[in-house]
């Protein structure tokens, strides 16, 4: 397919003109599949990104305007999406607006920027600060999880000219919510989001149900909303509760729901929270390291302990985790087999924990109660049947080595169980079982 691109504004700038005008009149079609393209009502192809950055130049030429480059900005995206844009825009403010007025000092992964001696704050057109801010916005909103470094280095960018715009975006948000979108307050709880930090802050001022449940509707009625995926959640009140699973970190979020699980009356709305706050790659943006958690997490766990009617929600959440990255979630599953045994209900469950992360830690729990010859007989039943135990996502991602990969993963369950590896080989735990159960024993792990 021949499309258009940056190298070829000079010989086709009509058609590049015409793009622009299509783009506005909603008479260009947008072809999503890579690379991402403009089909011209006259037939004619462009990237779409080298459409976005000839507008941008074109806005150079004349007073920047930039309710008009935002509005531009924002058909592409609704159409596309931001990914096929994101380094397009950061490229253009690195080579219009950075790198000509600034010195860049780049530490410990900070970059601080300063003006260049010589270049006045008046110099650089407000207008073009107010497109750098929405870009920023952009990254938090609608970028991977690491484009928050981005958005947090363009709003360094303002602030180093002097602008008091980043203070107003820490203040108030991006101003494309609503006030009642961004904020709800009673006599109970004091309720506010901040898109451009993303950022939720909850003040409990009366513990009641009252005060959660209405928590609860405010962020789920955020999340239906053009909100970041990777948020803080920030949130005070006199009760700081913890859900009953060892290890967890003392986070205001974990407070937030153990408190919230308090209250019966509340699980199905915090079921919906789970639901459409989980995402691959999205995180609580104040838990790091081996705290890092995915939006939902402590919700999740919580409900799991509390009712089998929420185990397929933990099977989602468990299949939907970032498993290179994220371990937090292995704390639940001793609490569980502690609470719930191995079971035909559990199993799966226990299963889709071990298969979250890269490798499931042994906990002496897990053996405890693997010791009978019923247990037994259903995990051998487990590894006879182990395909029925992944969900759809990984059999398709498995599909092209799926007996391989079982045969590995399987490796992983009885690790999680026995701790066996090169240190504990199999033999040893055969050995060391009952004499009744080593057949058993031998058909599972080996």
């Amino acid at each position: 397919m021949e499309y258009l691109k940056s190298s070829n504004f000079t010989t086709h700038e009509a058609v590049f003109q015409q793009a622009i005008t299509e783009i506005q009149t909603d008479r260009c079609k947008f072809i999503k599949e890579y690379p991402t393209t403009i089909k011209l009502s006259t037939g004619e192809s462009i990237l779409a990104d080298a459409a976005l950055q000839f507008y941008l130049n074109h806005q150079l030429k004349m007073p920047f305007s930039y309710a008009e480059s935002r509005a531009f900005c924002e058909k592409i995206r609704q159409n596309i999406g931001f990914e096929p844009i994101r380094y397009t825009l950061q490229v253009w403010i690195e080579d219009n607006i950075q790198k000509p007025n600034f010195t860049t000092e780049k530490k410990n992964w900070e970059t601080t920027y300063s003006l260049i001696e010589g270049i006045e704050p008046s110099y650089i057109r407000e207008e073009l600060l107010d497109f750098v801010c929405y870009v920023a916005v952009c990254y938090m909103k609608f970028g991977a999880d690491f484009d928050s470094i981005s958005a947090e280095r363009l709003y360094n960018l303002v602030e180093a000219t002097g602008s008091s715009k980043v203070a107003n975006l820490r203040e108030n948000g991006s101003g494309d919510l609503s006030l009642n979108e961004c904020s709800y307050l009673d006599i109970d709880v004091d309720c506010f989001a901040n898109d451009a930090f993303a950022i939720i802050d909850i003040k409990i001022k009366n513990e009641n149900l009252n005060a959660y449940e209405n928590s609860l509707d405010f962020m789920n009625q955020l999340l239906d909303l053009d909100f970041p995926r990777s948020y803080q959640i920030q949130f005070s009140s006199s009760v700081n509760e913890c859900l009953p699973i060892e290890n967890l970190p003392d986070a205001p979020v974990h407070h937030f729901f153990a408190n919230a699980l308090a209250y019966p009356e509340l699980h199905p709305k915090i079921e919906v929270y789970a639901e459409k706050s989980m995402r691959t790659y999205s995180w609580y943006t104040d838990l790091e390291d081996e705290n890092c958690a995915m939006p939902s997490t402590f919700a999740v766990l919580g409900l799991g302990l509390i009712s089998s009617e929420y185990w397929p929600l933990v099977q989602t959440y468990m299949d939907t985790c970032d498993d290179e990255h994220s371990s937090i979630q292995t704390a639940f599953t001793p609490e569980f087999i502690k609470k719930f045994g191995f079971t035909y209900e559990t199993l799966p469950i226990f299963i889709s924990c071990v298969l979250s992360v890269q490798e499931h830690e042994p906990h002496t729990i897990f053996e405890e109660k693997m010791n009978d010859k019923a247990t037994l007989e259903l995990l051998l039943s487990c590894k006879n049947n182990f395909v029925d135990y992944l969900s759809e996502s990984q059999k398709d991602a498995w599909k092209d080595d799926l007996d391989g990969m079982i045969d590995y993963v399987w490796q992983n369950v009885i690790y999680a169980i026995w701790g066996v590896c090169f240190s504990k080989l199999a033999e040893m735990v055969i050995d060391s079982a009952p004499e009744e159960l080593k057949p058993l024993y031998r058909e599972i792990l080996q």
